[in-house]
C-alpha cells in the first residue's frame, strides 16, 4: 500500500538566498515548492516499517540531502544552505483502514515549507534514521542491534520540472530497502507470569569473526563497510513477556557462507542466565511455505524462530521473509 501524501508544502526561498524555508519557515518567490513520499521496497514489522511496503503510523526522522545535480556524483554541493543531511520528520498517521496520511517537517524549527530554486537541476538522497553530524552521505555510521536502518533509491528533478510558474508542488517519491539482514525472534510463555527479557545474544560458534556491531554504509547504495566485527552481538531489551508472542529483533550486516548450526542464540531472562543455547539451522521455510536451504543472512531478508517458555524450552526456526512482511508457516523441528 502505497502512503498517501497530506497537504502542499510551499515554497519558501528567494532566488539568490540559499538559506531554506526549513530554517526560516518563509515564504518566498523564485522557487518551485516540493513534497516527498516515502515507500519501501520491503518492510519488516519494527519501528521502521510495519505494513506492507508504506511506513506504518509513527513518526520517523530521516535525513535529506538535495544537492546540485552531477552526472556522476561526487562533490554532493547542497543545493542550498542547511540541504546537506537536513532533518525531516515523518509524522504517518491512519487516514483509513486502507491508507495512511504523511505529514512532513524540516529542520530545526520544523517548518513544513520546502524548495528548490527555480530552472534547478537537483539530486535527491535519503536514509533511516538521522544521524547528526554526517557530512559523507556515503559513509554514515550505523551500530547494531534492535534499529532498523534504510537507504532510499537516489531520485532527481530536472530543469523542466522546475521551470518558472509551477503552482504545483512536485512530488519526490523515495523507496527506501533495508541496509541489514534480521533475525526475529518471538517468545511467549505457556502461563502467565512475570518474565522479562533482560538479553539476546547471537553468537558465532565457528568463531569467524564476521558478526559487525559498527560501521558505515552509503545512502547512495546501501553498500556497508564494516569497522568493528567479532563473534558476539547482543540486544538488551528489558521488555516483558507474557502468553501472547512479543517479537525481538536483532539487525546487523548481512552474513554470506553460513553453515548449519553455526550461530547460536542464548536468553537471559529476569537476569538469569538460561542453561540451554538453540543453535541456528540452515533448514527453514520461505513465505510460500516451501523449503529452503540458508546459505546465509542476507541484506532485506528476515529470519524468524519461536522460542516457548515453560518448565523446558522450546526452539523453532519458522521460516524466511523476502518482503519482511508476510506470516509464514511454523515448522516444528523437536530440538
Amino acid at each position: 500500500m502505497r502512503a498517501a501524501c497530506a497537504g502542499f508544502l510551499l515554497a519558501a526561498f528567494t532566488a539568490c538566498d540559499k538559506e531554506p524555508a526549513a530554517e526560516r519557515g518563509l515564504s518566498g518567490a523564485n522557487t518551485v515548492p516540493v513534497t516527498f513520499s516515502a515507500s519501501q521496497a520491503s518492510s519488516i514489522q519494527t519501528r521502521a516499517a510495519i505494513d506492507g511496503t508504506s511506513f506504518s503510523p509513527g513518526v520517523y526522522p530521516l535525513s535529506l540531502w538535495i544537492c546540485d545535480h552531477e552526472e556522476t556524483p561526487a562533490s554532493f554541493t547542497a543545493h542550498m544552505r542547511h540541504y546537506a543531511n537536513l532533518k525531516a520528520t515523518l509524522d504517518v498517521s491512519a487516514a483509513t483502514e486502507t491508507e495512511n496520511v504523511e505529514m512532513w517537517t524540516y529542520g530545526t524549527h520544523n517548518a513544513t515549507a520546502l524548495g528548490v530554486r527555480e530552472n534547478s537541476d537537483v539530486d535527491i538522497y535519503a536514509y533511516y534514521p538521522y544521524v547528526e553530524g554526517v557530512t559523507d552521505l556515503r559513509a554514515v555510521p550505523f551500530t547494531t542491534g534492535q534499529d532498523d536502518w534504510m537507504w532510499a533509491k537516489p531520485a532527481r528533478l530536472t530543469a523542466s520540472q522546475t521551470a518558472p510558474g509551477v503552482s504545483e508542488p512536485v512530488e519526490v517519491p523515495l523507496q527506501f530497502s533495508h541496509v541489514m539482514t534480521c533475525i526475529e525472534v518471538r517468545i511467549r510463555t505457556k502461563y502467565n507470569g512475570s518474565v522479562s527479557l533482560t538479553s539476546m545474544t547471537l553468537t558465532d560458534k565457528a568463531a569467524k569473526n564476521r558478526l559487525c556491531s559498527a560501521g558505515t554504509f552509503n545512502a547512495m547504495t546501501g553498500d556497508v563497510t564494516q569497522t568493528e566485527t567479532g563473534n558476539e552481538l547482543t540486544i538488551r531489551p528489558g521488555a516483558s513477556i507474557n502468553t501472547g508472542a512479543t517479537r525481538f529483533y536483532l539487525m546487523f550486516p548481512e552474513v554470506t557462507g553460513y553453515s548449519d548450526n553455526e550461530f547460536e542464540l542464548s536468553f537471559v531472562f529476569n537476569n538469569i542466565a538460561a542453561q540451554t543455547t538453540f543453535p541456528l539451522p540452515t533448514a527453514m521455510r520461505d513465505a510460500e511455505d516451501n523449503p529452503v536451504t540458508i546459505d546465509g543472512f542476507h541484506r532485506g531478508t528476515k529470519y524468524i524462530y519461536e522460542l516457548m517458555l515453560d518448565n523446558t524450552m522450546h526452539f523453532e526456526a519458522i521460516g524466511t521473509e523476502s518482503d519482511w512482511s508476510a506470516d509464514p508457516v511454523e515448522i516444528d523441528l523437536d530440538l
